[in-house]
């Protein structure tokens, strides 16, 4: 049985899982929704499960969001995380383990539900150093933020962008078509993702402070227009545009 929560602050956004005696605690960048934060604490879960409860075939995952509950729900239209829940659940289910979603009251004086809620207030905190942060974009948030507002006027620039906000592109997930292994960053040998090539990658390390790239994600993929420019400019001068 898995209890999940999140806590949004003035000061921050932390979210919580609690598995018996077991607390699992993030911070989440202060300009996510409550909404998002809750369902990634969800999915922080479904990959909990998937790497430390692999024998257990059936798991119940508790959370007080029924927003993200009807999230998940939809099969048509799903939000970015919704969907990389939808996809890690049935791919457990074809090895055996099930996961079961269900909703518990919030403020209930509900053990579990009540840890997980202290669990990610102090998560919320951030002077607490202990506590991991998670420097992920969700697509919804920097949708919510940009609304209206015509950023990218080019279609073409539209669409690399959003890929490189769920981090998934040409460059970094060709494999899965091709069925073949991952692949790798030929300079730091690890295995090539959007974080990497944005904030870690020795081989646009330079790149990347010359054209002002934010070392954090969120920030050099958010809404704001001048590092929307300046990413645009590093991918193209950087011979990346054309891969992603």
């Amino acid at each position: 049985m898995f209890f999940t929560d999140a806590s949004k602050t003035e000061k921050g956004i932390g979210i919580a899982i609690v598995h018996h005696d077991t607390k699992i605690k993030y911070r989440l960048p202060k300009e996510y929704s409550i909404f998002s934060a809750e369902a990634i604490a969800v999915l922080k879960t479904i990959e909990f499960i998937q790497i430390q409860y692999e024998m257990s075939t059936n798991n119940l995952v508790l959370t007080d969001s029924l927003s993200t509950l009807r999230s998940l729900e939809n099969n048509t239209n799903p939000t970015d995380v919704a969907k990389n829940i939808q996809e890690k659940t049935n791919k457990l289910k074809l090895r055996g383990i099930n996961i079961t979603f269900f909703w518990v009251p919030g403020h209930r004086n509900i053990s579990g539900n009540e840890t997980a809620n202290q669990a990610a207030k102090e998560a919320a905190q951030p002077n607490n150093l202990n506590i991991q942060f998670l420097d992920i974009v969700t697509y919804d948030d920097i949708k919510s933020e940009i609304k209206n507002k015509s950023l990218i006027k080019c279609r073409r620039e539209k669409v690399l962008l959003n890929r490189l906000r769920i981090g998934h592109t040409r460059l970094t997930h060709k494999y899965l078509m091709a069925k073949e292994e991952p692949n790798q960053c030929t300079v730091c040998e690890v295995t090539l993702t959007v974080k990497h090539i944005i904030t870690e990658c020795y081989q646009y390390s330079e790149d990347l402070k010359k054209y002002n790239i934010p070392p954090n994600l969120y920030e050099a993929l958010g809404p704001n227009s001048e590092n929307t420019s300046n990413m645009l400019t590093f991918l193209k001068k950087s011979n990346l545009y054309g891969k992603i």
